[in-house]
């Protein structure tokens, strides 16, 4: 091969020579062609300046052989394809015309097959260097132009002398260029070509191609039956032809519609014709739908005669199944715009074909999503001729049929799509979620990539292998086409949703109004045929049913996929403006009836629905259908889920309520639809919650539909109905009874808005006016929505009513009602003080016949101070700073009422800790510094008390100083009470809990402590000899301490003091130096339910301290009936912690512990521990609980079964039976005057009860007792 440019000269000269054989030339040119590589080197100038003009001499030289075997022809063939095979670059430039000329040269003078060459080398030229050479291009479009003029020529040379012989050598020789039809297919884009660069020639030529143009396309041919196999092929290069013939044609009817107008209709019936004969191959039927589709635009009134043809897929697509899979979404595609252009000349048939064929198209799952738009969107073309020509009696009915199968072919695909949807979904995630995967995983090879170069960066790296980088950039590049393909999926998906969806619209309001005319055909004759009615047919309506089940299902697609809301929600609006079309009740009813809880569940699933829902209700047209049909289903099966209103079918019952209740406030005749059952759904609504447990859902409900109809004075027939006495009456006693009885604080403020909110009217309201009047006051006692409310309220009823009807309704809460709205006009920055004064001004001075009992004051009514704290100065002034009001106003931000309300946490929280160092100062809790208990002790001791908080340190202060008066023990009780009630009960307020829980804890373990050390009250004669003493020691700078030298009621004297009984001896003048220990279960009592937490500290750490000490009194060696008196000496010995100290070690005298055990009444004592004891302080706080069971208060009352019954479950069974009848009594007291309503607190109250029988009586089971 290297030798071949050394010797090009040579071959070059022995191939023109005269005396080179056509042998010797063939083999020299086959030689030659066999090198042409060296095209692609630098020779390749020279060999074009060796060989170009060789090739032109023989190719003139050489003669014209039709037969294939001939040397010449076959040099001849050589020279004319390496000529096609030169690269078109800048090199050939020069040579480009006479190029030109050569190719032209062969084409009209020489045979098919070189001739074809040519072509395609002319072709090439002209596309790649739009040569200026006018003589080339006329003498190529005269060729042309013969070429047309000469095709039935051609044709009868084929199809009339050589087929017709089916001589198989004259079919396989060579023919002529001018009697090729494969020249003629090729003809067209060349003259395409020269038109483009030439445009002067066009004014001549253009007007001479395009008859001869015409004729050739319409020439019909033989038909394709007549055809055999051995003359297929020609007749295919004959079809091909006349389709590349006319297809340039149309090009030249978007250039020139003038020159080709006139030949519409021949060009018309020659595309139907070539249409019915064509082959099926795919590519020319594909060129000839191509072709057709922009036929169509300028033709399609010509078309219309030929529609019937066209309508059949074999003539349209073909017959073979590569057609058919290959060409059916182009062929939809023609078809469709032809019949969008004639539609309104369609006949019955017609459209019976036309449903029949897209119907088919929008069914195959196969389809590109393209074709199935297309479908949908021709049948609603369809569907609106239809619609059009529903006046017409005699084919109505068929028509009608045919909107019907439009519609099971839509909910069919709606169908389909509703399987799919999930299953694209979830590829969909699970691709994007393997993408995600992916890029993590490269994000982290990158790094180590880094980190790995960046350490051996002074060491070469070898390159990476092409194999593994293409490996991982075809990985890459598959990954991001399957996330893109899935993505396109889901969006192809959308858009043929939202074209079905758009389609349901015209389609149901046809169908729907197909009967609906005013326009009758004048007749003298009555009428024998009725029109349709107006609605839908018993298979419509289940149809439109599938439609609307279908549907929901298949708004996954906006709800899951949609990214922003706006998507979302406006591919839902017309998801439900197609049932606004839908004007007859029964349609509505039948449709929705049914399926309510179908769309309930899912709304369950997909919450997002409920925008549907509320663009039904929204819609006037169909909230008057719907909106009756979903409150019956929520009032007949949904009310139960309001028991739980926080479980998700709960809630989504509420937002379906608060839904109803917008569309009632927007749309006013709405209420004329809800009215005649109302009365019956409210009575349920109230049966069903005073059956429930948790009434805050049915409460929030009916205040949702107060708000609403309060907010709006127009809806006078709903405020008919609460005005009712039959359903007002009973609602008011029932929001009554529930504000009476056992709620919680937010219970309480939504009855007391409902009871103020009741929609009726005020002269139906006057029969229960006085009712109304308590909740007045308490919502002017309640937060700024509730005072609002309830100004608003009775500023309403002074402007309404006559005085001399309102003042006797409000006499029995006149005084709380003013004492409230004074209440009001005090703080300066209260916000409602000028609306009250305005109120109070429009009384018109009769607010001071109300003045009838004094207003209540603050005051102090013990002059003395509980709490007071010395603040010494250098050198030694002093001063006292009462803490009294101080713990007044911390109490009132921790427990939220008063001047508390609305404090913000951190605030509560300081408040709190200030109250904790007030109680560990008057509960004496000392430091180490003052207690000989040992370390590890005490340690303990303050770990049962504090927990992990720090010890509040309290330095020692002097108990010199003298006794306190009565007025001023007096005080430190009420002190002490408060802060233990505030300390013990915050722990049950959430927000302080975590700081609230452990103190109050390790109080509840204190006074467990001190009781199980036997501490007790202080006795009267105590407080009469403290009332001997001189009055200065009470004023002494000691007795301003915070409190008695001891601790609350054990420590001092008092605490080791035992009379007889066993009980503590009281000295002359110590009663009124200590604090009554008890007062801590009168502070347990105030805050019952909120200690029980406390409570139970309590009692578990006083069992357990009572069963050690029983325990280690049974194994002392002392004699176990020892005399329980302390001798004086010891007894006056003994220190405060000293006696602690012996109580908690191992090491006291069993007969001189202060554990008081009290035997069973009525308990024989020879018996040998038959029975169990118990400690001696639960006789003492067993009556104060079983007390709060008969307390004013719910509460409390039901606090106290609580506690009773929680107390009673850690007390030994003889002390259980004993006192068996007092705490079955209070429980039945409790259970009696238990509104009907309190179901959650009635259940609770029976499990407590049977669980406290089933303790005396073991042998009946729980289950079996019943009340």
């Amino acid at each position: 091969m290297a030798a071949v440019p050394e010797t090009l000269e040579s071959i070059a000269q022995s191939l023109v020579l005269p005396e080179t054989g056509p042998e010797r030339r063939f083999e020299l040119g086959k030689k030659l062609h066999s090198s042409l590589d060296i095209l692609q080197q630098p020779t390749y100038s020279k060999f074009l300046k060796t060989f170009f003009p060789v090739f032109a001499q023989l190719l003139q030289q050489l003669p014209i052989q039709q037969q294939p075997d001939t040397p010449d022809h076959k040099l001849r063939w050589l020279i004319v394809d390496v000529l096609q095979r030169l690269p078109q670059n800048e090199i050939i430039k020069p040579y480009i015309n006479d190029l030109l000329r050569l190719a032209l040269r062969v084409i009209t003078n020489d045979n098919e097959e070189n001739a074809l060459k040519c072509m395609h080398i002319f072709s090439d030229v002209l596309r790649t260097h739009k040569p200026q050479d006018p003589d080339a291009a006329v003498m190529f479009l005269d060729f042309v132009k013969k070429l047309y003029q000469e095709f039935g020529v051609t044709y009868k040379h084929w199809f009339e002398f050589l087929l017709p012989r089916s001589n198989q050598k004259l079919l396989t020789g060579q023919h002529p260029s001018n009697r090729s039809f494969k020249i003629v297919a090729e003809c067209p884009v060349i003259v395409m070509y020269i038109f483009n660069f030439n445009t002067t020639l066009t004014q001549t030529y253009v007007p001479a191609l395009i008859p001869c143009m015409v004729d050739t396309a319409s020439l019909a041919g033989v038909e394709p039956e007549q055809v055999n196999d051995h003359s297929r092929h020609v007749f295919m290069d004959f079809k091909l032809s006349q389709i590349k013939t006319i297809s340039f044609l149309t090009y030249l009817l978007r250039t020139f519609p003038g020159q080709v107008g006139p030949h519409l209709g021949q060009l018309s019936d020659a595309l139907v014709q070539l249409m019915r004969t064509c082959p099926d191959i795919a590519a020319m039927r594909k060129e000839l739908l191509v072709t057709a589709r922009h036929t169509f635009n300028h033709n399609h009134r010509g078309f219309y005669s030929k529609l019937d043809i066209l309508l059949n897929e074999d003539v349209l697509i073909g017959k073979t199944r590569a057609c058919q899979e290959t060409l059916r979404p182009a062929a939809a595609s023609t078809l469709a715009e032809l019949i969008v252009h004639v539609r309104a000349d369609l006949t019955l048939q017609q459209i019976q074909r036309i449903v029949y064929m897209f119907s088919r198209n929008l069914q195959d799952p196969n389809a590109p999503v393209s074709t199935q738009g297309t479908s949908i969107k021709l049948l609603h073309s369809v569907v609106e001729v239809m619609f059009a020509r529903h006046t017409d009696r005699a084919t109505a009915d068929a028509y009608r049929l045919q909107l019907g199968r439009i519609l099971d072919v839509f909910v069919s695909k709606l169908s389909f799509m509703k399987s799919q949807i999930p299953k694209l979904l979830a590829a969909a995630k699970k691709e994007e979620e393997e993408l995600k995967a992916q890029k993590s995983s490269s994000q982290t090879t990158q790094q180590k990539g880094e980190a790995q170069s960046a350490s051996s960066s002074a060491q070469p790296k070898a390159a990476p292998s092409s194999s593994s980088v293409a490996g991982s950039i075809s990985l890459a590049s598959w990954s991001h086409q399957g996330i893109a393909e899935k993505a396109k999926e889901v969006q192809d998906a959308k858009v043929l949703l939202n074209t079905l969806i758009t389609g349901f619209k015209h389609l149901l309001y046809s169908i729907v109004n197909f009967g609906n005319t005013s326009r009758q055909p004048p007749t003298r004759t009555p009428v024998q045929t009725p029109l349709a009615s107006i609605g839908l047919r018993e298979d419509e309506v289940r149809l439109t049913t599938r439609l609307l089940t279908c549907g929901v299902k298949c708004l996954k697609l906006y709800t899951k996929t949609s990214e922003s809301k706006d998507g979302m929600t406006n591919g839902i609006n017309n998801y439900a403006d197609v049932f606004a079309v839908l004007s007859d009740p029964r349609d509505m009813v039948e449709i929705f009836t049914g399926k309510m809880g179908f769309l309930f569940g899912a709304l369950l699933e997909d919450p997002a629905l409920l925008h549907l829902i509320n663009q039904l209700l929204l819609q006037a047209t169909v909230s008057r259908h719907v909106a009756p049909i979903l409150l019956q289903y929520l009032v007949e099966h949904r009310l139960k889920d309001l028991q739980q209103p926080a479980s998700k079918e709960g809630s989504l019952v509420l937002k379906c309520f608060q839904l109803l209740a917008d569309a009632l406030n927007q749309i006013l005749t709405l209420e004329q639809v809800l009215v005649p059952n109302f009365h019956k759904q409210i009575e349920a609504m109230l049966k069903s919650m005073s059956e429930s447990k948790d009434h805050s859902g049915f409460l929030k409900m009916f205040l949702s539909l107060f708000r609403v109809l309060a907010s709006n004075g127009k809806h006078g027939l709903m405020m008919n109905v609460f005005g009712n006495p039959a359903l007002l009456v009973p609602m008011l006693t029932t929001f009554k009874s529930m504000l009476d009885g056992p709620n919680r604080p937010e219970a309480r403020n939504m009855l007391i808005e409902l009871i103020l909110s009741i929609p009726a009217r005020l002269s139906d309201l006057l029969v229960v006016l006085t009712s109304l009047m308590r909740p007045l006051v308490m919502a002017l006692q309640e937060g700024q929505d509730l005072v609002g409310l309830g100004l608003r309220t009775l500023e309403y009823w002074v402007d309404s009513l006559n005085p001399e009807f309102l003042e006797p309704a409000m006499q029995e809460v006149m005084g709380d009602l003013m004492s409230t709205l004074w209440g009001h006009l005090k703080p300066q920055n209260n916000p409602f003080g000028p609306r009250v004064l305005n109120l109070l001004g429009k009384m018109g001075g009769r607010n001071r016949r109300f003045l009838r009992c004094p207003a209540e004051l603050e005051y102090k009514e013990n002059p003395e101070h509980g709490l007071r704290l010395i603040l010494t100065f250098q050198p030694s002034t002093s001063f006292l700073v009462p803490l009294d009001r101080s713990i007044a106003l911390c109490r009132a931000a921790v427990n939220g009422t008063g001047t508390g309300k609305g404090v913000d946490v951190y605030t509560r929280k300081q408040a709190l800790l200030f109250l904790h160092v007030c109680l560990a100062s008057v509960l004496n809790l000392r430091s180490p510094d003052d207690s000989q208990l040992p370390g590890s002790q005490l340690d303990k001791l303050v770990q049962m008390l504090f927990g992990d908080q720090d010890e509040p340190h309290i330095e020692p202060i002097s108990n010199e100083g003298g006794v306190k008066t009565k007025t001023q023990l007096l005080a430190e009780r009420q002190v002490l009470k408060q802060l233990l009630s505030t300390a013990v009960g915050a722990a049950a307020d959430t927000d302080l809990a975590a700081d609230a829980t452990p103190f109050a804890h390790g109080v509840c373990r204190h006074f467990a402590m001190l009781f199980a050390a036997g501490c007790s009250s202080p006795s009267m004669a105590g407080w009469q000899a403290g009332m001997s003493q001189s009055p200065e020691a009470s004023s002494a700078p000691g007795a301003a301490r915070s409190a008695s030298g001891a601790a609350v009621g054990g420590g001092g004297e008092t605490g080791k003091a035992r009379d007889s009984s066993g009980r503590g001896r009281i000295p002359k003048g110590h009663a009124l130096k200590e604090l009554d220990a008890h007062l801590f279960f009168d502070a347990l009592v105030e805050r019952v339910p909120a200690a029980l937490h406390g409570l139970a500290v309590f009692v578990d750490t006083l069992r357990l301290l009572v069963d050690a000490q029983q325990t280690v009194a049974a194994t002392s060696v002392s004699p176990p009936h020892a005399p329980l008196e302390d001798s004086p000496a010891e007894t006056d010995s003994a220190t405060p912690m000293e006696e602690d100290t012996q109580t908690a070690s191992h090491a006291h005298r069993p007969e001189a512990s202060a554990v008081h055990i009290k035997r069973e009444a009525g308990q024989d004592a020879n018996r040998d521990g038959a029975k169990e004891d118990h400690p001696a302080v639960i006789d003492e706080l067993m009556p104060r609980l079983i007390h709060c069971c008969y307390a004013d208060k719910w509460p409390q009352r039901v606090g106290g079964v609580a506690a009773v019954s929680m107390v009673v479950q850690k007390l030994p069974m003889p002390w259980l039976q004993s006192h068996m009848p007092d705490v079955v009594k209070a429980a039945l007291a409790v259970l009696k005057h238990l509104p009907s309503h309190a179901s959650l607190e009635q259940a609770q109250l029976l499990k407590s009860l049977t669980t406290v029988m089933h303790l005396v009586i073991p042998q009946v089971s729980p289950a079996n007792l019943t009340f």
